[in-house]
């Protein structure tokens, strides 16, 4: 059954339900004139060239020619806990429980996840992280730490990923505390400028197939990470913007353009997987009005969901500005998020108390940091 997400005044999506979750993804779109999307999968290749799961080939020593990547970080799991995440350079996909001795990221304790008082990347939303370090070894692999526990537990929210990520004494309980998720290879880490690293399914023993995606399995979930190379394509007076469908239960899509002649933009985007940078038009920074009228509305098999861009802000973080994200010649990345089953409680100018992430809903992380500015 098709599905479709109109942009009023941006772009629309639509298509048909992907057949499985997707354990590991990578698509790389190198401009708005792709037909859709691109998919690499299961060896880890990258945009430009097949990766065969193996070491480092030279290829990294070109590396630096270019900085190290940005990472878009989106909690799209139904039912884990609100997380801070620490990298591993390991020599395999699964990692060795040896992350990097540096705090686990968010780490600003001025910039707290929405509805807390504790950085961390909260269910149904995302951030960007930039200055994440080089690749140092075949593979990079996350870990999510339980940012409750970080915030709550003396002393360990000052501790660094290896004083925690890590068995016995003062560690955090794996699968507790921690867990790691799927790799991305070195190579394809190293020549991304900017990476979807989207946390999808349900860890073990939690949620269920409706919420968790296909592959669900009641003893060991289906938590993964998935990892998209992004576009860098920015635009002028308008912004550049890439959708990634992470809803289970919405559907795929194709993506329309409504505002201008209605052109196709891209087609079949199933669950887990991105369309190709699209160019989107946004209200001028002098007319803040704007934000509050122009609206996406995502239309699905489960029903409708019209969100202002303000709303999408306030979703996102509500410490924001629409302006701060919906900027000419901005770069973002727009996520379909949650479950159309659930009811999205708004967040107004104020907080909202019982808003939880869980609802159908859409977020808007840049794919760029601001001058000057890093996580």
């Amino acid at each position: 059954m098709f599905a479709s997400l109109r942009f009023a005044g941006c772009f629309a999506i639509s298509g048909a339900v992907a057949a499985g979750a997707v354990a590991f993804l990578a698509v790389g779109c190198s401009s708005s004139e792709d037909a859709g999307a691109n998919s690499f999968s299961g060896d880890g290749g990258g945009p430009d060239a097949a990766v065969d799961g193996g070491g480092l080939d030279g290829s990294l020593s070109d590396s630096g020619l270019r900085p190290p990547p940005h990472l878009v970080v989106v909690h799209a799991s139904p039912a884990l806990f609100p997380f801070r995440v620490c990298l591993e350079d390991s020599p395999t996909s699964s990692g060795s429980g040896h992350p990097r001795s540096v705090a686990p990221w968010p780490d600003d304790p001025s910039h707290p996840a929405p509805m807390s008082n504790y950085p961390a990347v909260a269910l149904g939303s995302g951030a960007l992280w930039s200055n994440v370090g080089s690749a140092t070894s075949s593979y990079v692999v996350p870990y999510v730490l339980d940012a409750q526990q970080l915030a709550n537990s003396s002393g360990d929210g000052a501790k660094t990923c290896d004083a925690l990520v890590c068995n016995g004494g003062s560690c955090l309980e794996q699968n507790n505390g921690w867990i790691a998720l799927d790799g991305i290879d070195a190579t394809t880490f190293s020549s991304s400028r900017a990476i979807l690293l989207a946390v999808t399914g349900c860890p073990q023993g939690t949620g269920s197939a409706a919420q968790c995606g296909a592959g669900y399995d009641p003893v060991g979930g289906n938590l993964h990470a998935t990892w998209i190379a992004l576009s860098d394509s920015t635009g002028t007076d308008d912004a550049f913007a890439q959708l990634a469908q992470l809803s289970p239960n919405f559907g795929a899509a194709t993506v329309t353009s409504v505002y201008a002649d209605d052109a196709s933009l891209a087609s079949a985007l199933p669950y887990s997987s991105i369309a190709p940078p699209a160019s989107l038009p946004v209200p001028s920074p002098s007319m803040p009005g704007a934000y509050a009228v122009d609206t996406l509305t995502a239309m699905g098999d489960a029903g409708a969901l019209t969100l202002s861009l303000a709303d999408i802000t306030r979703l996102t973080d509500p410490s924001l500005l629409p302006s701060d994200l919906f900027a000419p010649a901005s770069n973002i990345l727009i996520g379909i998020v949650g479950d159309p089953s659930s009811t999205v409680a708004q967040i107004d100018a104020g907080g909202d108390a019982s808003y939880d992430g869980h609802g159908l809903h859409m977020i808007a992380v840049p794919m760029n940091p601001a001058p000057d500015a890093g996580m």
